[in-house]
């Protein structure tokens, strides 16, 4: 069962939110992604019992439909939850910017000495930016009286700690003007307001950038027309797709794309088919030929007859697989999740031990509080949540966008170590047609390919040695094993995997306990369901050579996630000290709350900006 999940924050937000649905009675697993804002759950168990479980943790979910993808907004525009986090920057920002302007400006020139009055006015225009972001202060005390914390219990502390001293510094200074020009460098008011301003500023670009990490699943969503034209006793009319039903008979003009799957049934035409097979040239329709959903005819009109629709069809198939892959967990998380469950607290505990240190030193309330706040403020579990699942979520786009589809981020993981690649022979080495069979054209090209990333290759053959030989030598197959029955190539992959993760490749029904068996099954695209089923990776095009760009993918990934796991714990091991004043007394190293929040803001942003990267791939391997 699929949800969506709102009023998640962080990484300590999901972490909380797969706690408490894992207590419900029934649920064998859970897996919620920040990314999306979604959350799959297995077991049998109620809706109700679900959504309570998640209020109770302090958020919201509502049951998705089977089909409903959570993933629905033009790749154009801005999402609703983004436009909203603008709205509040640009309305804060339009506020704090007379705040900063009567504070540093009477900071410097001093232009006026009624600071009763200055104070005053200080206060309203922190408390207005506040107001406007009171969804951390909000969200922050849910997190306190569930005993939980959160990034947003970080922030509402490190803004609200701020202003609290400032409003008790101003009482001071309503009480004793004479001290006036002395207490007034010990308000923080524009430091509660930039806190929130830039944290806010730091979620929209955030936000935005996490919305391009779905485009290709969205650019797979719009290929799809919303209207067709199809042929009642033989006049034309034009209905919406969700109308089409199996055994319609459909007209697709040149220029249009393919409503439903179907098969030609009149005419000739080329479609351009890139999009689901990655492959550019445009493949040749007659009759009798498949066509898919989503696809372009660019030639001739032609007529077809509905086969498959509504979420039968190829590309929702697809679209439903990048999309599941896409949220899955992958193990290298596992290390994150971990961490983000008890980050917050540890925060919280540096935090008071930095101020009791500080004032045991005699540094004073004042400097005390600020290194605290740093702390607080410069901590970003954030990019511990968000580091692995952009990564797979981009890393799943651009598999997709070349032909090959990972079931989940677990596949796309165990494909980069890949150190032993099983290969059946017939339909995956070669073009499947029997005893007049040939080498597919790129299948030695993808092979030279294995090779070179140090992978160890076998082909699995049912044929007698001498035919299994011939085609071996001609693929450049060093390794390769004859006269092969489903259960011999089961146990064949089996005594490979000791020696590291295996790839079986295979495409008949023969191939599927072989490819149950390894660590990643991958079933070319033209092959049987049950090949299909049974593998963690589907090959649309039938090409060997795609087998091979998505290890290469899966390696980018890899090293894409690492870097961002370094980035998120790097930065924190090395803020935290410099924000608690470690360096202090030696180098004279401070930072101040407000720079705290600006770097909090960046580490995030940081790592969606690195994940985006792997967007380039699609050119390289296009």
């Amino acid at each position: 069962m699929k949800f969506s999940v709102t009023g998640m924050g962080c990484a300590a937000c999901q972490t909380r939110v797969e706690n408490a649905v894992k207590q419900v009675n029934g649920v064998e697993s859970v897996n919620v992604s920040l990314l999306t804002n979604s959350m799959e759950v297995e077991g049998d168990f109620s809706n109700a019992d679900i959504i309570q479980a998640v209020k109770d943790a302090g958020y919201k979910a509502d049951y998705l439909e089977e089909g409903k993808s959570i993933i629905t907004e033009d790749k154009r525009e801005l999402s609703n939850e983004t436009k909203s986090i603008l709205k509040k920057f640009i309305i804060s920002l339009v506020i704090f910017i007379p705040l900063m302007i009567i504070s540093m400006g009477n900071m410097f020139f001093g232009f006026t000495h009624d600071y009763k009055m200055l104070v005053i006015v200080e206060m309203v225009l922190a408390l207005a930016v506040m107001i406007v972001n009171y969804k951390y202060f909000l969200n922050g005390i849910k997190s306190a009286i569930h005993l939980s914390g959160t990034m947003d219990t970080l922030v509402a502390l490190g803004s609200g700690i701020s202003f609290i001293y400032s409003v008790v510094t101003m009482i001071r200074i309503i009480n004793h003007p004479e001290h006036g020009q002395h207490l007034i460098h010990s308000v923080y008011f524009e430091s509660a307001a930039m806190i929130l301003v830039l944290i806010t500023l730091g979620k929209f670009i955030e936000s935005y950038a996490k919305g391009r990490t779905t485009d290709t699943i969205k650019e797979l969503i719009h290929l799809a027309p919303k209207t067709a034209i199809i042929e009642v006793n033989g006049e034309q009319k034009e209905v919406a797709v969700n109308e089409i039903k199996e055994g319609d008979i459909f007209v697709v003009e040149p220029g249009h794309n393919i409503p439903v799957d179907g098969i030609i049934i009149h005419g000739l035409s080329k479609v351009d088919e890139s999009m689901l097979t990655g492959e550019s040239a445009l493949a040749n329709k007659q009759i009798d030929s498949k066509v898919f959903a989503g696809t372009k005819n660019h030639e001739r009109l032609i007529k077809c007859r509905a086969t498959e629709v509504g979420t039968d069809t190829t590309l929702s198939k697809i679209i439903d697989m990048v999309s599941k892959a896409s949220t899955s967990k992958a193990p290298i998380a596992r290390i994150a999740d971990k961490v983000a469950g008890v980050f917050v607290p540890i925060i919280l505990g540096i935090a008071i031990i930095t101020f009791i240190v500080w004032m045991i030193v005699g540094k004073g309330t004042e400097d005390a509080i600020n290194f605290a706040l740093s702390v607080i403020v410069i901590s970003c579990p954030c990019a511990l949540g968000l580091a692995t699942p952009v990564a797979v979520m981009v890393g799943n786009g651009v598999a997709a966008s070349v032909g090959a589809l990972f079931k989940n981020a677990t596949a796309l993981e165990n494909a980069g170590k890949t150190k032993n690649i099983m290969l059946d022979k017939t339909g995956t080495i070669t073009v499947g047609n029997t005893m007049n069979d040939e080498i597919r054209e790129d299948s030695a090209e993808a092979i030279k390919d294995f090779k070179n990333m140090n992978i160890n290759v076998t082909m699995l053959s049912g044929d007698k040695e001498e035919t299994a030989k011939f085609f071996a030598e001609e693929a450049g197959v060093d390794d390769y094993v004859s006269e092969m029955k489903a259960d011999q190539k089961e146990s064949e992959v089996s005594k490979r995997l000791a020696s590291g993760v295996t790839m079986m490749v295979g495409d008949g029904i023969n191939d599927a306990p072989a490819l149950t068996t390894a660590d990643v099954g991958v079933a070319i695209g033209s092959g049987t369901d049950v090949a299909i089923e049974s593998a963690d990776v589907v090959i649309v095009n039938d090409s060997l050579k795609t087998v091979s760009k998505a290890i290469k993918i899966s390696k980018s990934v890899i090293r894409n996630i690492k870097q961002n796991l370094f980035w998120a714990f790097i930065y924190n091991i090395i803020c935290i000290p410099v924000a608690a004043g470690v360096f202090y007394q030696a180098l004279g190293w401070k930072l101040t709350p407000m720079i705290g929040a600006l770097c909090m803001s960046l580490s995030s942003v940081f790592v969606v900006l690195n994940a985006l990267r792997l967007n380039l791939l699609k050119k390289r391997y296009k």
